[in-house]
């Protein structure tokens, strides 16, 4: 590969990874600010009113952390298809430019990645569900049938 075309493909790729880069910052603070409204909100909901005896309080709060957790589960599937829709162009976008400077090497570099980013994205939807039945079952087993807070699979058909 001569420098000139180098050049320029490390440009090109250059500028999709700080696209990458912001994407996966824009999601991280997505989170953070999600975690921060699961554990800064229930305390002052539980206590709206006035007067509220303490037994109540503390069933409302755990009802709250219940509905959060299933809250938390869906912001975690928006962002698992954020990153996966990122990374997914990204290696789509790499290939195409790697296969217009003639770097065969990097072509397959960049597939591999894409088939990793799918294998990733296919983990993380079946794990999500699954912390939602842990989710059941621990409240279930804990405080009885109250929190019947269903949350659906958007990709289930």
């Amino acid at each position: 590969m001569s420098g000139m075309v180098a050049g320029r493909y490390n440009k090109v790729l250059g500028a999709l990874d700080k696209v990458e880069f912001w994407a996966m910052r824009t999601a991280q603070v997505l989170l953070v600010v999600a975690v921060l409204a699961c554990l800064l909100a229930p305390g002052a909901i539980a206590h709206a009113e006035d007067g509220t005896p303490p037994d109540e309080a503390a069933s409302n709060l755990v009802a709250i952390f219940a509905r959060l957790a299933k809250l938390f589960i869906n912001v975690m599937y928006g962002l698992v298809l954020l990153a996966f829709a990122v990374g997914s162009v990204k290696a789509g976008l790499g290939a195409q430019v790697a296969q217009a400077f003639g770097l065969a090497g990097r072509v397959s570099m960049e597939m591999m990645s894409l088939v990793g980013g799918v294998v990733v994205f296919a983990v993380a939807i079946m794990t999500l569900p699954l912390a939602n039945m842990i989710i059941d079952a621990v409240s279930e087993n804990m405080f009885g049938s109250g929190f019947t807070v269903e949350i659906h699979n958007p990709f289930a058909p």
